[in-house]
């Protein structure tokens, strides 16, 4: 069996582990980010029903800083 090493290990890929794992890997760090769903974004997504989308969480706002972060870190 193969082990990575890493320097920092992430618990949850809501925003606030996403910002810190990309802000840790941009200085260097060998980031793993971990998650217990099968998708990213912790309580900050969207699920589709009845051909609209709806928030399950947090709400963004468009143009907004979590946009831009999510741009940066290439986040659809």
């Amino acid at each position: 069996m193969k082990y990575e090493v890493y320097d920092i290990a992430i618990i949850g890929s809501g925003l606030g582990g996403l910002t810190a794992g990309t802000h840790l890997s941009r200085m260097g760090f060998k980031t793993l980010i971990v998650e217990s769903l099968g998708r990213i974004g912790g309580r900050f997504s969207t699920v589709e029903k009845g051909g609209f989308k709806l928030p399950t969480g947090a709400v963004l706002i468009p143009d907004g800083w979590v946009t831009r972060l999510m741009e940066e870190m290439g986040v659809d």
